[in-house]
């Protein structure tokens, strides 16, 4: 620096440059104005022009200045946007991808449930909060996986995205115009993907959609100004969603395509993107200055734009006070003139009236809010403009060196500058670039941009920097918004799912060359959507800052706390030493701890508990979805555990979830090839003759053979397939009992259908079984319908009425394996139940266990007393049906009669 200072400087180093004068103190006209007129009126017409040039060069200056901050104002909300919704679309993308990758997988092992897959897309989509749905279909195009679908499915055989999707494997995400949904009825933009095997065969496309009422109101977030727009088209143009500031409706329908000359010209030139003014208004409009930016990932463009009439009322208001004090300086001007012999006081007053319209137009021009600096070589020092002053926080007093001025500027930045002042500004280069300076009076850091020029003195050899600064810190605050916006969460500030996935990668490829481990925590709070129901979202967002603030505080600074969406949350270790497994376990109960303390949410205190899942990694794993899907099979069998708990990633549980999907899958094609069947087990009266039967489903499978209804009857819960063959279960057993109906022996035959809770629980159940009825012609009263005590535990007065209908029908009503649920006899007297059917656990032992006897015993003397039967099942010895008998017992079931037959067998018992 030392050096620096010495730079060409003559001996006075420390001289102070000379004070610039006040008008007050200005010297008085010299006699020259009186002694020569002639070149007093050249000098003051040569003033006039000059005055003129000067106004004009100012108001171009101050014009271009207003334009540019037109035009990175559009720039800045275009790009914006482009983040925002490329933040978005990246978010969809990793999902489509994701569950595309997952369905594929399933399709090839052949163990696909359609329960599993909806499972998979609604835990994607509640990832993804702006999404209302994700869905997918088969390879015929039948939209069959997703929350809400029932047969018949809808064919999307003629959407272009399919047929796309179908013949291209190598296509990428595909993006749509925007469409109106034939489901939601309202205009979308749609996101979808391929399912491939993985033989590389088609098995249909998984998609997501944006509601345009969503985009719209992630548009309406932005603040634009009364005469400002904003719009987002697609790809191809076609309009997707548009904003006015004004509030007034977007003039541009969804789907048009057409955009002005201007703009397909600014297109063509630079699609990526680019600023342009429109060059004529439309009537009754106003010009504009239009930017827009490409998504580079995506292709969509967004047009952001601004009125002239908005951009530039600050340029009009300085040019009416420039162009008002360069009129009154020529009107001064051509007043000396006029005036040229009148008295020397005259002239001075004239004088002093010029100093002051000077004084003014300085006043003007620190409007543009722009400082100045000028740094002299040869006295090495610099002067400035009092913007510059006020932005650089000094005063008059400030000492005007090179060292000071260097004490303005951020350290970093120091070499820099005396490189360019030692080696380029000799050299004529020009000086611009962005850095930080720090007031000297309040230590306020500030971002400046500072563009400088280099004159030379030929003669001297010497140069002298001129700068302007402008200061830019609002500019920098929200360039760092934006990426704020892009890659946190905007409730708790932590990463994103963006974020996230760029360390998770980062750790995994590391890990591929170290060796090392890592761990991956995924979190679930239960119970939550009760907190959201019962005390609203406000306070459940409360909840999720909490959590954010606990888990922020339980991990090291090299890792990484993450929210996915919702009440998920992701905990990075990407660094554990030797023990990994002991070290992620000791931190899923460490979090697990903090995060069962309580609450304080608006004075109320709240318990919560959270389910974790913990997978380790060591950078071997191929893709991230698969470490993903580790930690979530791990956080489920926390919550299949009793929640509240800490899971590790088991290959067990994989083995298991393959076995149940696998099941599934036959299921679902045992559904579609008819090989259910019924069997019939007779039910016997007190007399001994048949007074019915209970139809019992049975299923045989083509390689495995018979297949125990204990496999298959949870898995058809699980996954739903329990409605449709409960379906065809009653429509089967209505039209035996039509056919029954035909010969006198079996005329009077009852039938017992077994109705599971999920079943009985539909809305239309009763139209269900009305439905069969009325198909098959059967009689009400000989359909027996057989319910759990489980149906009691939820809505008791919802059930009793359904079933209170049933009856009203005719339909008769039996409360099976009666004495092992939770019924209470408070309930057993308002329901309108037919039978009681004891179970056979009680039936097994009551020969030789006292309590089991009494508890029969107590049943049949309990349905008696309400006027119902009382059938036993499972009676398989003489001395358990005379013991039955004895105690009052009317109808009997059990192999000690028959074991369930099919429905040759069975007419054939009733022949003997």
């Amino acid at each position: 620096m030392a050096a620096l200072l010495s730079l060409r400087r003559p001996r006075a180093v420390n001289a102070a440059p000379p004070p610039v004068q006040s008008p007050a103190s200005a010297p008085p006209p010299l006699p020259l104005f009186r002694r020569n007129r002639a070149l007093l009126r050249a000098g003051v017409g040569a003033a006039m022009v000059l005055v003129a040039l000067a106004a004009a060069l100012t108001l171009h200056y101050l014009h271009q200045q207003a334009t540019q901050r037109m035009a990175v104002m559009t720039q800045s909300l275009a790009r914006a946007m482009v983040l925002t919704f490329d933040g978005i679309l990246d978010s969809i993308d990793v999902s489509l991808q994701a569950s595309a990758d997952e369905i594929g997988r399933q399709l090839s092992s052949g163990a696909s449930s359609g329960r599993d897959i909806t499972g998979l897309l609604v835990r994607q989509q509640q990832r993804l909060p702006v999404v209302p749905y994700l869905r997918a279909t088969n390879e015929r195009g039948d939209i069959v996986y997703g929350a809400g679908l029932q047969p018949p499915y809808i064919s999307v055989v003629g959407r272009e995205y399919f047929a796309l999707l179908q013949s291209d494997p190598t296509q990428r995400m595909y993006i749509s115009k925007p469409l109106f949904g034939r489901i939601s009825k309202k205009w979308i933009w749609l996101f979808a993907r391929r399912i491939s095997r993985d033989d590389g065969s088609f098995g249909g496309v998984v998609y997501a959609v944006l509601n345009i009422d969503q985009i719209e109101a992630i548009l309406g977030q932005m603040q634009l100004d009364a005469g400002g727009s904003i719009a987002l088209r697609h790809a191809g143009f076609e309009s997707i969603a548009g904003r006015l500031g004004s509030g007034q409706p977007f003039p541009v329908p969804i789907g048009d395509a057409s955009l002005s000359p201007r703009s397909r010209a600014a297109l063509r030139n630079n699609p990526l993107r680019g600023t342009f003014v429109s060059a004529f208004a439309n009537a009754g409009e106003q010009a504009r200055t239009f930017s827009y930016e490409t998504s580079q990932r995506y292709g969509y463009h967004v047009i952001a734009s601004e009125t002239a009439a908005v951009g530039m009322a600050e340029w009009r208001g300085q040019a009416w006070i420039i162009g008002g004090l360069g009129a009154a300086f020529l009107l001064l001007a051509l007043t000396l003139l006029v005036l040229i012999g009148r008295a020397w006081w005259r002239q001075q007053r004239d004088v002093a009236a010029v100093l002051d319209s000077q004084q003014s137009m300085r006043e003007a021009q620190q409007i543009a809010e722009i400082g100045t600096l000028c740094y002299d070589s040869a006295l090495g020092s610099w002067r400035s403009s009092d913007i510059f002053d006020r932005i650089a926080g000094i005063g008059p007093g400030y000492p005007r060196d090179l060292a000071h001025l260097l004490a303005l500027v951020e350290p970093a930045t120091h070499a820099g500058i005396l490189e360019y002042l030692r080696v380029d500004c000799p050299q004529g280069h020009p000086f611009d670039r962005e850095h930080v300076i720090l007031g000297a009076a309040d230590g306020r850091r500030r971002w400046v941009h500072a563009k400088g020029r280099v004159r030379h003195d030929a003669a001297s050899g010497h140069w002298s920097l001129i700068c302007t600064m402008q200061d830019i810190s609002q500019r920098k605050q929200n360039e760092r918004e934006i990426r704020k916006l892009a890659y946190y969460d905007m409730l708790t500030g932590l990463p994103n799912r963006r974020l996230l996935y760029d360390r998770l990668q980062q750790a995994m490829a590391g890990h591929a060359r170290s060796g090392r481990q890592g761990a991956l925590l995924l979190i679930d709070l239960d119970h939550f959507k009760t907190l959201n129901d019962t005390k609203g979202h406000g306070v459940g967002d409360l909840l999720l800052s909490a959590v954010a603030e606990r888990l922020t505080r339980c991990v090291g600074a090299g890792d990484t706390v993450a929210r996915l969406g919702g009440d998920e949350f992701i905990v990075l270790l990407p660094e554990l030493a030797a023990g990994a497994a002991a070290l992620a376990g000791a931190a899923g109960e460490r979090i697990h701890d903090a995060l069962s303390e309580p609450y304080d949410l608006c004075g109320h205190q709240h318990h919560s508990s959270p389910s974790i899942g913990i997978a380790l990694f060591d950078g071997r794993e191929q893709e991230l979805g698969e470490l993903m899907k580790r930690a979530d099979t791990a956080m489920y069998q926390a919550k299949a555990a009793g929640r509240n708990a800490v899971r590790f990633f088991d290959p067990a549980m994989q083995a298991q979830v393959a076995a149940h999907a696998a099941v599934a899958a036959d299921l679902r094609q045992a559904v579609a090839q008819a090989q259910l069947s019924l069997h019939y087990q007779p039910q016997i009266d007190a007399a001994g003759r048949v007074c019915g039967a209970e139809a019992l489903l049975r299923w045989r499978h083509p390689r495995r053979g018979a297949v125990s209804p204990a496999e298959f009857i949870p898995v058809a819960e699980d996954t739903g397939l329990i409605l449709p063959i409960g379906a065809w279960v009653l429509e089967t057993a209505c039209a035996q009992l039509a056919a029954w109906a035909a010969t006198p022996r079996t005329a009077q035959l009852e039938l017992a259908v077994n109705v599971s809770p999920r079943q009985f629980n539909q809305p239309d159940f009763e139209a269900q079984v009305l439905a069969a009825l009325s198909a098959s012609g059967a009689r009400p009263e000989l359909l027996k319908l057989e319910l759990t005590e489980g149906l009691l535990l939820d809505n008791v007065d919802a059930v009793i009425r359904k079933m209170a209908a049933l009856k009203a029908r005719g339909i008769g009503l039996s409360l099976d394996d009666f004495g092992t649920g939770y019924s209470s006899l408070s309930y057993l007297k308002r329901l309108p139940l037919d039978q009681l059917k004891i179970d056979q656990s009680f039936v097994r032992d009551l020969i030789s266990n006292g309590p089991d006897a009494a508890i029969a015993g107590t049943i049949i003397a309990l349905g008696r007393s309400l006027g119902m039967t009382v059938i036993a099942e499972g009676v398989e010895t003489a001395p358990q049906r005379d013991w039955l008998a004895a105690a009052g017992c009317q109808v009997y079931q059990g192999y000690y009669f028959s074991r369930p037959l099919a429905l040759e067998q069975f007419e054939a018992f009733l022949m003997q």
